[in-house]
């Protein structure tokens, strides 16, 4: 890997610990968020449709 290239993962690396930390706050620009499903209630909520589709078979 070439010294740059290095040196730039090593910034990052730097960086990201200083944000978790809570020693850096990063731009607003640069945050970005991501919802994640609740995975209990889609698979509950799965089970009734097929309970649901057996039944009226």
């Amino acid at each position: 890997m070439k010294e740059d290239l290095f040196q730039q993962l090593l910034s990052g690396a730097k960086e990201m610990v200083l944000i978790e930390n809570g020693e850096l706050q990063p731009d607003p620009s640069r945050v970005h968020h991501h919802v994640v499903p609740d995975s209990d209630f889609e698979l509950t909520k799965n089970r009734f449709k097929i309970a649901k589709n057996l039944k009226k078979k």
